[in-house]
């Protein structure tokens, strides 16, 4: 039987890392704890040996395990420097960006740029990377 696909991407494994590491999102931890629990975990369990843990504790609590997760995407990504959000060419005029959390996408055409659900943490960044393109933005509609 293959196995499940996992998302090998540097910023997964710093996320897995950080969930498998005993910090926690009620510590508040700088982005230097951060990188420490995430080099310390890695030390320790390997990235597959993360990437285990997360499965494990979303197997006996998945009520808990979303919520943790979320927390550590976003702060692996906030401690990175991921909170800049780097726009991805998908194809022809689509572009999608994360905030480690919540993904959103643009279009641009010959006029400008459309964005599509931008939720409030990633609005102000969706915004920026469209304007990165060579693009103007016409409608600006931020629920931040």
């Amino acid at each position: 039987m293959p196995s499940a696909p996992y998302d090998l991407s540097i910023s997964a494994a710093r996320a897995g890392a950080l969930f498998a590491s005993p910090l926690q999102r009620s510590d508040e931890p700088s982005a230097r704890q951060v990188w420490q629990a995430i080099a310390t975990a890695i030390a320790a369990y390997g990235v597959r040996g993360c990437a285990a843990r997360v499965a494990q504790d979303y197997g006996e609590h998945p009520e808990t395990a979303l919520t943790r997760m979320r927390w550590a995407r976003t702060a692996a990504a906030s401690a990175s420097g991921g909170s800049q959000a780097e726009p991805t060419h998908v194809e022809q005029n689509l572009y999608w960006i994360t905030d480690g959390t919540y993904r959103s996408a643009f279009l641009t055409d010959s006029v400008g740029a459309v964005l599509l659900d931008a939720p409030p943490t990633i609005g102000s960044k969706i915004q920026r990377a469209a304007g990165e393109t060579d693009r103007d933005l016409l409608l600006e509609n931020n629920r931040a």
